[in-house]
């Protein structure tokens, strides 16, 4: 999750000691659910089992466990200290960014229509105000000039998107609610674009992801805070799933962290060039994140992550790590304790095709209301809510809870044509990248890292809008370093190893 020194003094001193941590894994998942059961929090993790059983486990597995924490956050501090001297003007706007998108409260249509600013839109316009100062500034004394780069590559799709939903405001069925929206998506295309033309070396590049590792991270772990200190809030019936309380964070988003970090870590534990660099502090990353992601409970973030750990597997050439993880995935997968659990007590008719948990009544109105306006679509970031959902009076929710839908709902094909294609093409970036033999250890790395993300938000892209809505920074990270990759493939050698001190 965070910046490594490529010789760090803090590594494992063995092979043994490497293999060893392998095994506290496991290990680590079944100490932190035993003290999660003690805190009285288990039962919203795990089923209830027999106490004296609960602490008789804990107490034997303190000693390994504490070792693993004390060696991890060890590591994870050292890191933390060598990343501070790489932080940059641009890796704050990106934390503005993530601020920006926090939600303290809920409204329905009828509020969102009435009231669409109110006290708490300070809390999102004022860090998106002092971004858009920023690069304005910036682009007017040409440091950098990162109007060009919103032109290039990957980034020109994005842009293209953004520009159909701005234009798609004219017919919008909320015309200010579009417009506010695509301009908000648009700001975070030129921030991502201005970061590309800062960044000139994969170590600066992996700094980038660093940070948004860090921050979605830090996310996490105020949602535990919040667990501790009120788990009737963070844990409300009749569902019992970890949720951010003060910011809210549902389910779904926590699931998508917590995915997608889960992957980091396994990313870079078994790296390509088979260096074992700060492992504990990354085992000690997927504990806290698998667990996270176990007790949101959310089923399309659980088969995002398997997707992305298998293809982390299997591209950095561990065929044998990857026929077993998914022989495994699969014998768990059928088993009756882990169908119970995915299954969270929802009927099986809430569960079959006719709908998927209860989505497939928005998507068959958004489906319907695409047909009625197939060339203009219903208005970028309003479509779906004040048309589909205010239609069926599921007032509380968003999103159509699909990217797709979403996107073809507000712009029609002229929007999902670009944004469809921005996916595709950093899928055949990425996985050009890791076999390209002109790049190199260190830009395959954050190939293989970006495809266990992107492999992640693909699967939770058909239940969510994750890609598609403010502020999409897990995937911005990914589709920006496919960029940043193919603008180094393109590049000069020599042209490879600058630095941007002149911008900084």
């Amino acid at each position: 999750m965070l910046h490594n020194p490529t010789n760090g003094a803090l590594t494992a001193p063995s092979a043994s000691w490497h293999r060893s941590l392998l095994v506290v894994v496991g290990v680590g998942v079944l100490s932190l659910l035993a003290i999660a059961s003690m805190l009285r929090l288990a039962d919203q993790i795990v089923a209830p089992v027999d106490g004296s059983i609960v602490i008789l486990v804990a107490a034997f597995l303190v000693v390994p466990c504490t070792i693993l924490l004390f060696v991890g956050i060890r590591q994870g501090r050292a890191s933390f200290q060598e990343m501070r001297a790489s932080i940059r003007w641009w890796h704050w706007l990106l934390l503005l960014a993530y601020i920006s998108q926090l939600v303290f409260r809920l409204r329905d249509v009828p509020e969102a229509r009435d009231s669409p600013l109110d006290a708490w839109t300070i809390l999102r316009i004022g860090p998106e105000a002092i971004i858009v100062a920023v690069l304005l500034s910036r682009l007017t004394l040409r440091r950098p000039d990162w109007l060009p780069s919103l032109y290039r590559g990957l980034i020109a799709l994005l842009t293209t998107y953004a520009m159909v939903c701005v234009i798609s405001s004219v017919w919008s069925v909320f015309p200010a609610w579009t417009l506010y929206h695509s301009l908000e998506y648009f700001m975070d295309i030129a921030l991502l674009a201005t970061v590309l033309v800062m960044v000139r070396t994969a170590d600066e590049y992996k700094t980038v992801m660093d940070w948004v590792w860090l921050v979605y991270g830090a996310g996490m772990v105020v949602v535990w805070i919040e667990a501790i200190l009120m788990p009737q809030l963070a844990f409300q019936p009749p569902t019992h799933r970890l949720e951010g309380v003060f910011p809210i964070e549902n389910w779904n988003d926590l699931g998508t962290t917590a995915a997608a970090l889960s992957t980091v870590a396994v990313a870079r534990i078994w790296r390509l060039d088979r260096n074992s660099v700060n492992r504990p502090w990354y085992l000690l990353l997927l504990v806290f994140s698998f667990v996270t992601m176990l007790a949101a409970q959310t089923r399309n973030s659980i088969a995002g992550f398997l997707v992305g750990t298998a293809l982390v597997f299997l591209f950095s050439k561990r065929l044998w790590a990857s026929t077993g993880f998914i022989t495994l995935a699969t014998m768990a997968l059928g088993t009756g304790v882990v169908r119970t659990f995915l299954e969270r007590d929802t009927t099986q008719q809430a569960l079959s095709m006719d709908s998927l948990n209860g989505r497939m009544p928005f998507w068959n109105l958004a489906w319907d209301m695409i047909t009625r306006h197939p060339f203009t679509g219903l208005g970028a970031y309003a479509g779906g809510r004040f048309a589909v959902l205010a239609t069926l009076g599921a007032g509380a929710a968003s999103t159509l809870h699909n990217d797709f839908l979403e996107v073809a709902t507000g712009t029609s094909f002229w929007g999902l044509i670009p944004f469809g294609l921005a996916l595709v093409l950093t899928w055949v970036v990425l996985v050009r990248a890791i076999r390209n033999p002109s790049l190199g250890p260190h830009e395959q790395q954050l190939a293989l890292e970006s495809i266990g993300i992107v492999g992640v938000l693909t699967v939770h892209a058909f239940f969510n809008t994750d890609l598609s809505w403010h502020a999409p920074l897990i995937y911005f990270a990914a589709l920006g370093c496919a960029e940043f990759l193919r603008r180094q493939s393109k590049a000069p050698s020599g042209h490879r190893e600058a630095t941007a001190n002149a911008y900084s």
